[in-house]
């Protein structure tokens, strides 16, 4: 019977572990979401400031949040590549611009590359 009681409090021990991770990363979730509702992750035609999709997260119940955190991040790093490969296509832009500048005032054809 000991062993019994044992095994019992080790099992209600760790689900209670369980839950804790699970509201642990349901916190970490709630707190991604509203970095990601500051760079405008969320927003959109219907919800401009991502207010609405930000207050949805927030409402979710934490044990369905911890599936939705690894989604966020990856969205995140996913708009910060665009944003770097735009900033670099301005970069080459601003370049091919001078060039052509440059070529126009000594009136020699432009190759872009």
């Amino acid at each position: 019977m000991a062993n019994g009681i044992s095994q019992a409090s080790q099992g209600i021990s760790g689900a209670i572990d369980q839950l804790s991770k699970y509201k642990i990363a349901a916190d970490q979730t709630d707190a991604t979401a509203g970095i990601a509702a500051k760079m405008g992750l969320f927003n959109s035609a219907n919800d401009p400031d991502g207010s609405k999709a930000l207050a949805m997260i927030q409402a979710t119940p934490w044990n369905q949040k911890v599936s939705i955190g690894p989604s966020i991040v990856q969205m995140a790093g996913q708009q910060a590549l665009m944003a770097y490969r735009n900033s670099m296509l301005g970069v080459s832009q601003q370049r091919a611009d001078q060039a052509g500048a440059n070529s126009a005032s000594k009136n020699e054809p432009v190759s872009l590359y």
